[in-house]
């Protein structure tokens, strides 16, 4: 997705990218709750996600990243899409990405307690085994994406598009690829739910350093303990 002769057109080049940040919330019991797009850019337009889904929300940022600002953004557009289900007496846990943590502040933390939502960040390097929409939702994801990409971009005849076209891309493939039971299988096959705290232990292991350190200390230990043994005093 490329932007070309004005901030607002786009097209189809593998030498340009427009970057887009897609934050999806979902549930364990297979919903998607919201829908929060980073364009890259400074001016936002109301009509941009016109054609989306409702609790779709957009925001716009100069690299296209989540910032602590728009993460407080995020949080307050999350507590207006599940206001039905939570409160301070029914409490949700929000698990986010380790690699957002730089924009989870002490304030937003408390911001989001202050209505019901607690949150904890997945450990370094785990992504790829504890990520529910990882694990079940992002490669089905992908493929849907580039099939609706193509297919418009045959029917338009390889005309720029603008981002009003591009979210809703992204809104189709998110809805013919994310289904309940894809969410589902995700916080399964990952044990938060139902909760498994052992069902990774054979699937994550500790680094090599962190193994041959832990090698050696045992080496060093078993040294001392031999040359202690060798010093005890025999007795006849």
């Amino acid at each position: 997705m490329t932007k070309r002769r004005t901030n607002t057109s786009y097209d189809i080049n593998p030498k340009f990218w427009e970057l887009l940040t897609i934050n999806c919330v979902v549930n364990a019991i297979g919903d998607i709750l919201l829908r929060f797009y980073i364009f890259k850019g400074e001016q936002l337009r109301d009509d941009y996600i016109q054609l989306c889904k409702p609790r779709t929300y957009m925001a716009m940022q100069k690299k296209a990243w989540m910032t602590s600002f728009l993460f407080k953004e995020f949080l307050s557009f999350s507590k207006r899409s599940i206001s039905r289900r939570i409160s301070l007496t029914n409490r949700h846990l929000l698990i986010v990405d380790g690699h957002s943590s730089h924009v989870i502040t002490l304030e937003a933390i408390k911001q989001a307690h202050e209505f019901g939502l607690n949150m904890v960040t997945f450990p370094a390097h785990t992504f790829h085994a504890l990520q529910p929409f990882d694990v079940s939702c992002l490669k089905p994801f992908k493929t849907t994406f580039r099939k609706e990409k193509d297919v418009a971009m045959f029917k338009s005849n390889y005309v720029e598009l603008d981002k009003i076209t591009l979210i809703w891309w992204v809104d189709q493939a998110l809805d013919k690829s994310i289904m309940e039971q894809n969410i589902r299988f995700g916080f399964r096959v990952t044990c938060i739910y139902f909760l498994n705290p052992r069902a990774m232990d054979n699937k994550i292991e500790p680094s090599n350093i962190f193994t041959m350190v832990a090698n050696e200390h045992e080496g060093e230990e078993k040294e001392s303990n031999e040359q202690l043994e060798g010093d005890e005093p025999k007795i006849d």
